[in-house]
């Protein structure tokens, strides 16, 4: 393993474990939780809240991938990445919460065939967010997630990105709410807008069903430690590279779809093994505005490994 991703996992596990070693901060933000008058979903029942912090590898195995006939020939990409992030909520007053974090990435494309390099791309974000309370039945949030990306190819210089997104909730009841909004990414390659739309229904104390794009998925908790999920989602791993100046951008037009299985090893903290289908463009490459590539998704499987903090329920 080279030095820069030994060093990347070393800090990696230092901060998501950075909740455990400061436990007086942690309740210190749970006793302020309490005192608000916030209101969170899945108050009840096995299904735990989502993770604040999180360390995960994935690796992706090996996909053939058609380069655009103005580069011509072919690749095979094996795509291993490993992730960290965390966000940390903070009470501000009694109807509105701000959420300030970090997210690293390190993704690793071992690449064979044609005439093009191997190398790795680092990103580095700081996602934030906020929530209002607007009344006892709606919530409005906003979040914005800037981030950079560098490239280890020649010529490489750090390109920027950022996710952006507004949105609302609606609670029809304490097991059915809505959301609805607007979520844009505008970076260096290419920008859009999405529309954001679903609802949530907690069917009982085992199983809720989320059908919220662009994460829809089943999850299923026999008990209080163990949780499980059918679904899919963006693959945040998959990216758009422009080979003339080895700029590159997060690709949100690849999906994960899999299974996974969560347990609570010590507290908050929970380890979780996923596989699946996923990274369906793990890798486009775009010259003189063609885009590629056609990949063939047969043998594009994937499976993560996780360790994550996920915040109890005890403040609602």
């Amino acid at each position: 393993m080279c030095v820069t991703r030994s060093c990347f996992i070393a800090i990696s596990v230092a901060l998501v474990w950075c909740p455990d070693a400061h436990a007086d901060a942690v309740q210190s933000i749970i006793e302020s939780l309490k005192a608000s008058e916030i209101r969170f979903p899945r108050a009840g029942g096995n299904v735990p809240l989502p993770r604040i912090a999180v360390l995960q590898a994935t690796d992706y195995g090996k996909t053939d991938v058609l380069l655009p006939d103005s580069i011509g020939g072919s690749i095979e990409v094996d795509q291993t990445v490993v992730e960290q992030g965390a966000a940390v909520p903070f009470v501000v007053g009694r109807r509105d919460l701000v959420f300030a974090g970090e997210w690293l990435s390190y993704t690793d494309f071992d690449i064979g065939g044609a005439d093009f390099d191997s190398f790795h791309v680092l990103t580095l974000g700081i996602p934030v967010a906020w929530l209002h309370q607007a009344s006892d039945a709606w919530q409005v949030a906003a979040f914005a997630f800037p981030m950079a990306h560098k490239a280890s190819l020649p010529g490489g210089a750090w390109s920027y990105e950022s996710m952006m997104g507004v949105l609302g909730r609606y609670v029809q009841n304490e097991e059915f709410w809505w959301v609805f909004g607007a979520f844009a990414d505008v970076g260096a390659i290419d920008n859009y807008v999405l529309p954001y739309v679903g609802a949530s229904w907690n069917v009982n104390d085992n199983w809720t069903v989320s059908a919220i794009l662009p994460w829809p998925a089943v999850y299923y908790a026999p008990r209080r430690d163990v949780v499980f999920r059918l679904g899919a989602s963006p693959s945040g791993t998959s990216w758009t590279l422009n080979p003339s100046n080895s700029d590159v951008a997060m690709n949100l037009s690849a999906w994960d779809f899999g299974l996974s299985a969560g347990y609570r090893i010590h507290g908050n903290f929970w380890i979780s093994i996923e596989a699946g289908v996923g990274g369906l463009r793990g890798l486009s490459i775009t010259e003189s505005g063609v885009d590629g590539p056609e990949l063939d998704a047969r043998s594009n499987g994937y499976v993560t490994l996780g360790i994550g903090y996920r915040p109890s329920g005890d403040f609602q």
